[in-house]
C-alpha cells in the first residue's frame, strides 16, 4: 500500500522533471515556415523583450498593441511566479500563500496563448509538458482534502 505521502511526493517528482525537460523541447512553432523555438528561449525571450533594449520602453516592439504587450509581460512572469509556488508547494503545501501563488501562477498561462495568436505561433510539446509539469507540482496546493475546514461560527442568541 502506497501512503499518502510517498504518492505526493512522486507526483511532485514527475511534475518538477516535466517542468524541466520542457524547457528543452520544443515550445512553440511558427504557423508560417519552419521556424521553431526551444522552451528556454520562449521564456528568456518573454522575460526579455517587454523592457525593451534598455530596460525604458520596448522600443515600438509592440507599436499600439497593448494586449500582446501586456501579454508577454505576464508571460515573462510565469515562470520565476512558479518557482516561488513550488517552494511554498514543498514547505507547506496547504498554506493560503502557497494556493494563491498556484492559482495565480495559472491564470497567467492563457496570456502566453494571446501572444501565440499575435506572433502567428502554435504551441508545441515542450508547451504542454511546461503546463503539465506545473500542474503536477501546483495541485497539491490547490487540493481542497489537504487544508483543515474552518470552524463554522455559531450564532448564540
Amino acid at each position: 500500500m502506497v501512503t499518502r505521502s510517498a504518492r505526493r511526493r512522486a507526483i511532485l517528482i514527475i511534475g518538477s522533471g516535466l517542468y524541466a525537460i520542457s524547457f528543452f523541447l520544443i515550445a512553440v512553432a511558427r504557423h508560417h515556415g519552419r521556424s521553431t523555438t526551444l522552451g528556454y528561449d520562449c521564456a528568456w525571450m518573454a522575460l526579455r523583450f517587454p523592457w525593451g533594449d534598455n530596460l525604458f520602453g520596448h522600443h515600438g516592439l509592440f507599436e499600439d498593441r497593448l494586449l500582446e504587450y501586456f501579454s508577454l509581460l505576464l508571460s515573462g512572469w510565469i515562470n520565476p511566479t512558479f518557482l516561488v509556488a513550488a517552494l511554498f508547494v514543498f514547505r507547506r503545501p496547504s498554506t493560503r500563500t502557497a494556493r494563491v501563488l498556484a492559482i495565480a501562477t495559472l491564470a497567467m498561462i492563457p496570456f502566453c496563448w494571446v501572444v501565440f495568436f499575435w506572433q502567428g505561433m502554435y504551441p508545441r510539446e515542450g508547451h504542454v509538458a511546461w503546463i503539465a509539469g506545473m500542474l503536477l507540482v501546483l495541485g497539491e496546493a490547490l487540493s481542497p482534502r489537504i487544508r483543515p475546514a474552518l470552524p463554522r461560527a455559531t450564532l448564540t442568541v
